[in-house]
């Protein structure tokens, strides 16, 4: 898989799956470009997913849609407790 990298310049993202497909991005904005120690963090904003993460050039999860994943990880502890009244998730690390 190819990494696309984000550029100062850039107006769109490309992260491709296969060699004939993939997910296209219109950057609105670069909100937030920082390379840690582990890892190139970006943060931009697009005007139907709201602001996305990347992670070393790869979607990680965005601001209208996070919630698919993030319901996931909470419903199977609810559906396996009698009485849930909390829950920790640990890790989480995209916020």
């Amino acid at each position: 898989m190819r990494k696309k990298r984000i550029k100062p310049d850039i107006t769109e993202i490309r992260e491709y799956q296969t060699k004939t497909s993939g997910l296209f991005f219109v950057v609105d904005g670069i909100l937030f470009r920082k390379q840690s120690e582990f890892q190139l963090i970006e943060v931009v904003e697009n005007r139907d997913y709201g602001k996305i993460l990347f992670l070393d050039g790869l979607v990680q999860t965005t601001e209208r849609d996070e919630y698919f994943y993030h319901e996931m990880l909470v419903h199977p502890a609810f559906g396996a407790h009698p009485g849930p009244k909390d829950v920790l998730i640990i890790g989480g690390g995209d916020g």
